[in-house]
């Protein structure tokens, strides 16, 4: 989980925290959020690769809104 509404680079990915390591590359996936983690800080959800400092994929973050 970045700050940045949109990843587009190294820079972006300054102020994050890391949820756990990618369980697979098919389906759906889950990680808990930590406890006292404010969701509305962060703008977006990335699929970083430490070792390359690449992302492989993002998607920006958006409330819920509507019934």
């Amino acid at each position: 989980m970045v700050r940045a509404p949109v990843v587009k680079s190294r820079a972006d990915v300054r102020d994050y925290i890391e949820l756990g390591k990618l369980k697979g590359n098919r389906g759906d996936q889950n990680y808990p959020l930590p406890p006292g983690f404010d969701l509305t800080a962060y703008r977006s959800v990335v699929i970083w690769c430490h070792p390359f400092g690449v992302a492989f994929g993002s998607a920006s973050l958006a409330p819920v809104t509507g019934s």
